[in-house]
């Protein structure tokens, strides 16, 4: 089994930790509201979004191709769904009524209809590649897009780039829209 650590937002003040203080992050990684065991066949949760209507979270487990639903308030396991082929996911957003899922090779799964019977699978092929190693997808609402952040370059930069996909052309945008310095960051 995993547990599963919520922070608690707390805009007001920070809890002194190292974390809060240095990074003005509005968590209290150090007092979580709430703390979920999970059912095993959630060892590996690498993404999380809320539901559609925000009383679920929806979690994509590393090597499945399946994502599951559980109760925020009480971390039940409410059910599972599957949307393709075993492979090596790591990140997953609901954005308006269509749930994405990346996998790390930068192809994005579009789930219209997810939840029921009906659900339609689109796959976007990008130009990414398992190089870039993609570890995470976020959802920018000004901009309308999705967030690929990659974890490696294939030409070895000390850079990570994090890439958007516009959600109006369903295109990748073949620039990043972010560079990150591992140097800056630590």
């Amino acid at each position: 089994t995993i547990c599963m650590l919520m922070g608690s937002c707390d805009a007001q003040t920070n809890s002194g930790t190292y974390d809060d203080q240095h990074m003005n992050l509005p968590y209290r990684f150090d007092n979580p509201d709430k703390i979920f065991v999970l059912p095993p066949e959630l060892i590996e949760v690498s993404g999380l979004t809320l539901s559609e209507e925000e009383r679920y979270l929806i979690a994509v487990q590393d090597e499945w191709g399946h994502f599951f639903k559980i109760d925020r308030e009480s971390g039940a396991f409410a059910a599972a769904f599957p949307f393709g082929k075993n492979g090596d996911y790591e990140g997953i957003e609901w954005v308006g009524e269509t749930l994405y899922v990346v996998n790390s090779s930068g192809t994005l799964f579009g789930i219209a209809g997810a939840e029921t019977d009906s659900q339609e699978v689109s796959d976007f092929q990008t130009f990414l590649t398992e190089d870039y190693d993609i570890e995470g997808l976020g959802y920018d609402k000004e901009r309308h897009s999705l967030l690929l952040v990659c974890k490696e370059h294939p030409e070895g930069h000390d850079d990570r780039f994090v890439f958007s996909f516009d959600l109006n052309s369903m295109k990748l945008q073949t620039e990043p829209i972010f560079r990150l310095n591992q140097d800056s960051i630590q």
